[in-house]
């Protein structure tokens, strides 16, 4: 699982892009026990193709 700037990392985006495709519905996220956004590799490969 991802977080937020580890998935940009991952994409080679900034953390704001990904937040946009995230608000845009595009990417769905699920939170952890500290309440961060999870992104699961699968779900943000299927946006931005490895």
């Amino acid at each position: 699982m991802h977080t937020i700037a580890t998935a940009a990392a991952a994409v080679g985006r900034n953390k704001n892009a990904i937040l946009r495709e995230i608000k845009a519905g595009k990417i769905s996220v699920t939170k952890d026990e500290n309440g961060e956004w999870q992104i699961d590799p699968a779900e943000l490969h299927r946006i931005y193709p490895p």
